[in-house]
């Protein structure tokens, strides 16, 4: 088999199944994510999980942390919204929002 050089560049692909609707025991397994993750991960440089979906989903959370490598090889990489340095100001923010939304429905 011939390797074919590649044109492309940042060719990041980006999991949206890792939200809390989706990605949930009665919804989606485990290693349902698992498997999209890494077919993913074969097609794309990076694969892209939301920080929002790592912060409002513990199993997402659960599926990180029971799979070290995926992060520590940067096959996974958390996306952060762009006015947050890190994740605790992405904490922050969520609170926020948190707080502005009850307000708006008192």
């Amino acid at each position: 088999m011939k390797n074919v050089p590649s044109n492309r560049e940042n060719n990041n692909i980006y999991c949206t199944a890792a939200d809390s609707t989706t990605f949930a025991p009665a919804v989606m397994r485990h290693d349902d994510l698992l498997q999209q993750i890494k077919v993913a991960s074969l097609l794309g440089d990076h694969v892209y999980i939301s920080a929002g979906h790592v912060y409002e989903n513990p199993y997402t959370l659960k599926l990180l942390e029971a799979e070290p490598d995926l992060l520590n090889t940067g096959i996974v990489a958390i996306g952060l919204r762009e006015e947050c340095r890190d994740f605790s100001d992405l904490a922050g923010v969520y609170k926020l929002f948190c707080l502005d939304t009850l307000q708006a429905q008192c």
